[in-house]
């Protein structure tokens, strides 16, 4: 997704937490498993951010949605 931040969540802190709060709208992007979710959880109820979009589906979802997708080069 292009501007975006690969972020995962056992490396999440508060400061990153903070720098979230003032970026607009955070999508998180899961694959089927609970690590979507769990991110979720912990930005809205332990970082108290509410510009958070799950989007359990992952990169397809948001493709099918109409967002864009950069491919990464090798």
């Amino acid at each position: 997704i292009p501007g975006s931040l690969n972020l995962p969540l056992r490396e999440l802190t508060p400061r990153d937490a903070d720098r979230l709060r003032s970026s607009g709208t955070v999508v998180v992007l899961g694959t089927g498993d609970h690590r979507g979710q769990q991110a979720y959880v912990r930005l809205t109820r332990v970082y108290c951010l509410e510009n958070v979009l799950l989007m359990s589906g992952g990169v397809a979802e948001w493709a099918a949605a109409g967002g864009d997708v950069v491919q990464r080069r090798q």
